[in-house]
C-alpha cells in the first residue's frame, strides 16, 4: 500500500506512507479482515514506531484518543491509497484497540515500538464523491443536472426520466440526489417522487385517452395534458365499478419482471367531492390476481398517490403472461352524478425511491439536496441560503454499478392544486463508490 492514516474530525494520524512523521516508521495490513455482524469487519494493523519514548507514548495516546471518539460516535475514518496512481479510500472507523508486541513497554527504551491496531470498521471502503452519468432525449453523460420533464409521451423530448450505466465500483451505493428548479418557472414546486429500477423498465405512462371503460365516457382534446387528450368518465352509482383500465402486454410484463410500482393518477380537471374511494385491480381474462387496499382520492389535488402494485403481481416471473389488465376500481361513497377526468396513470419504479413532501416549496432557482450519508434533506436557495422546504420518506436510491438502471420522477408545481406538465427539473446523481476489498 502507497499510504495509511486515520481521521477523525479534522485530524489526522498518519500511520504509513510519505507523510509520516517520527516516531512513525510505517505500518504492515493482514491481507484478510475478521467479519462481524452488522456490516462490520476488524483490520489488523501492525505499526512500527522509531523515537524517544516520549514520542512513542505521545504516538499510543493520540490514537487511542483517536479510538475512544470513534467508539463514541464520532466520524472517523480508516483511509488507505493503495498505489501512488490510485485515489483514496475510506472505510468508517467504529472502534479500535492498541495492544504492544515483542517484549512490550521495555522495548520503548530502546528506541522503538511495535505496536498491533485492530479496527473496527465498515466492512466496504468508499471513494470520493462522483458525478453519475445521466442520459435521456435531452441530454448524454450529463453529470450537472439532466433536464426532466413532468411526463412523458409521444414526444421524444418529453422524457421524465434518467437513465444510467456508468457507474464505478463494485457494491451497490447510496445515491446522493440534487433536483434544480431553474428550468420552468416561476412557480415552486410542491410534492415530488422520485423512483429508480433497473433496466430494462417499461415506458411510457398509461394515457386515459387509451384507457378502456363501460361507462359513460369521452375523450377531449387539451393542450395541458399528456398525449394531448384526456379521458372523462361519469356514472351515478354508489357500488363498486371499473372506471377505466388498460390491457399490459405480454413484453410490457416481461419488463416489469414482478417488481413493484407505484401509481399516480393525474387528474386532468379538479373534483370537489371528498368521498371517492379507488384501488388498483390486476385480472387475467379469467381471475382477479390483486387488488390493493382502496384509498380516498383528495379533491383538489391533480397528482394522486395510490397503493403499490407487483407487475405481474407474483415473484418470480419465469414467463411472462400473454396479457394482463390493470383496471381503476371505483366506489363514491355517498353516490350521485360523478366525473372523473384521467390524464395518466403513471407507474413509479420502487427498487428504490424517495417522496418529498412540500413544508414550504422549492422555489425557482434553488436546488433541493437529499444526503443519505449525512442523513439531511434541505433546500438551497442562491439569495435566501438553507430553507426547511421538503421532508423526504422512503428508503433512498442506490447507484449500482455494473448495471444498468433509470431514475423517474414527477412533481406537483405551485400547490398540491397544481400539476404542469410542461414544468421541468434537473436531476443530478452523486455517490461514493463503494468496494469490498482495496
Amino acid at each position: 500500500m502507497y499510504s495509511l492514516r486515520i481521521t477523525c474530525g479534522s485530524e489526522s494520524l498518519w500511520l504509513h506512507g510519505p507523510s509520516v512523521t517520527a516516531p512513525v516508521r510505517g505500518a504492515r495490513r493482514q491481507p484478510i479482515q475478521r467479519a462481524l455482524e452488522g456490516g462490520r469487519c476488524e483490520e489488523q494493523i501492525d505499526w512500527l514506531l522509531e523515537g524517544t519514548p516520549a514520542s512513542i507514548q505521545l504516538a499510543l495516546q493520540t490514537v487511542e484518543r483517536m479510538f475512544s471518539r470513534a467508539r463514541a460516535g464520532q466520524t472517523a475514518g480508516l483511509r488507505l491509497m493503495p498505489t501512488a496512481a490510485d485515489t483514496e479510500w475510506e472505510a468508517r472507523l467504529l472502534d479500535g484497540r492498541a495492544e504492544l508486541l515483542g517484549g512490550g513497554t521495555p522495548e520503548r527504551g530502546r528506541g522503538s515500538q511495535a505496536v498491533r491496531l485492530l479496527l473496527t470498521r465498515s466492512d466496504y471502503w468508499q471513494g470520493s464523491l462522483t458525478a453519475l452519468p445521466l442520459s435521456n432525449p435531452n441530454g448524454t453523460d450529463v453529470t450537472d443536472g439532466l433536464a426532466l420533464f413532468n411526463h412523458c409521451d409521444s414526444d421524444a423530448l418529453h422524457a421524465n426520466y434518467a437513465d444510467a450505466a456508468g457507474a464505478q465500483g463494485s457494491l451497490p451505493a447510496p445515491a446522493q440526489v440534487e433536483l434544480i428548479h431553474d428550468r420552468s418557472g416561476p412557480e415552486p414546486l410542491g410534492d415530488l417522487w422520485l423512483g429508480a429500477g433497473l433496466a430494462p423498465l417499461p415506458g411510457g405512462m398509461l394515457e386515459g385517452e387509451n384507457g378502456v371503460t363501460n361507462l359513460t365516457t369521452q375523450v377531449l382534446s387539451d393542450a395541458t395534458c399528456s398525449g394531448g387528450a384526456y379521458r372523462r368518465v361519469s356514472w351515478s352509482s354508489n357500488a363498486e365499478l371499473d372506471a377505466l383500465h388498460w390491457e399490459l402486454a405480454q413484453g410490457w410484463l416481461g419488463q416489469a419482471g414482478g417488481r413493484c410500482f407505484r401509481p399516480l393518477l393525474r387528474a386532468a380537471n379538479h373534483f370537489t367531492f371528498s368521498d371517492l374511494r379507488l384501488f388498483v385491480q390486476v385480472r387475467s381474462a379469467a381471475s382477479v390476481l390483486f387488488e390493493s387496499p382502496a384509498v380516498t382520492l383528495q379533491p383538489g389535488v391533480r397528482l394522486q398517490e395510490l397503493p403499490p402494485v407487483l407487475l405481474p403481481p407474483w415473484v418470480p416471473v419465469l414467463d411472462p403472461p400473454a396479457a394482463l389488465t390493470l383496471a381503476l376500481i371505483a366506489r363514491r361513497v355517498g353516490g350521485g352524478s360523478t366525473t372523473l377526468d384521467v390524464d395518466f396513470v403513471a407507474l413509479m419504479p420502487l427498487q428504490g425511491w424517495r417522496r418529498y413532501a412540500s413544508l414550504a416549496g422549492l422555489p425557482y432557482g434553488a436546488r433541493l439536496i437529499d444526503d443519505p450519508l449525512t442523513g439531511r434533506c434541505v433546500v438551497l436557495h442562491p439569495q435566501s441560503g438553507e430553507l426547511a422546504g421538503h421532508a423526504a420518506y422512503g428508503p433512498g436510491l442506490e447507484v449500482q454499478p455494473g448495471q444498468a438502471q433509470r431514475f423517474w420522477s414527477l412533481f406537483s408545481t405551485g400547490s398540491p392544486a397544481g400539476m404542469d406538465i410542461a414544468a421541468q427539473v434537473r436531476l443530478k446523481v452523486t455517490y461514493r463508490p463503494r468496494r469490498r476489498t482495496v
